[in-house]
């Protein structure tokens, strides 16, 4: 089922719980949720893509009952774009909270998912957790690259240069309609939609 009217920024979570529409979470309870995702990392050793995560520099945001949680890769300010190439290289994942990605208008299914379970002060929970990536095809526009359980990339999105001024590496932003938007090192933004899923 789709998003309707949701003022959605994707965040984490029990957070939900203590925020208003659109609310972005202080850094300090950001990194409290990131530390979360850290319980179990086997869990991650089957990920399409595998890098150190930056749990300084998350991003949280919440929204009613949704959300999700933006972390970069460490040292993820490093380099250039000069440094992507056709191979995909990883620049963080996204977590989300009730919410599935969309493709061709369609909610991407549970099985098709990195759903990782973990504990919330809230109790158990399982959140799907998608690894970001960037590639550069040859001739082609750069493309952000997201990927679930399978090495094969759920889908690709065309990045599109935008203002240079961001403070966290990763950043996100969304509308009332579900479409969501990555903010790339102040460089690059990359859109795409997120629909309900309750697991």
């Amino acid at each position: 089922m789709k998003i309707s009217k949701i003022k959605l920024t994707l965040a984490l979570m029990g957070l939900l719980t203590s925020a208003s529409a659109q609310e972005r979470m202080d850094l300090s309870k950001a990194k409290h949720y990131a530390q979360i995702t850290r319980q179990n990392t086997e869990q991650f050793k089957h990920a399409p893509l595998s890098f150190e995560a930056d749990i300084e520099q998350p991003v949280a945001l919440a929204n009613d009952s949704f959300g999700g949680l933006l972390i970069p890769r460490a040292r993820l300010s490093e380099g250039s774009s000069e440094d992507v190439g056709t191979e995909p290289v990883a620049i963080g994942e996204l977590w989300l909270y009730n919410l599935t990605l969309e493709r061709n208008g369609w909610p991407m299914r549970e099985h098709t998912l990195d759903i990782i379970p973990l504990n919330t002060e809230e109790g158990r929970v399982r959140i799907p957790r998608c690894v970001l990536a960037v590639s550069k095809p040859s001739g082609k526009p750069p493309l952000l690259m997201v990927y679930g359980k399978s090495k094969t990339p759920l889908f690709t999105v065309n990045l599109t240069e935008r203002e240079p001024f961001q403070e966290m590496p990763l950043d996100m932003s969304a509308d009332e309609s579900g479409n969501a938007t990555v903010h790339i090192l102040g460089k690059y933004h990359a859109r795409f939609k997120v629909a309900e899923l309750y697991l």
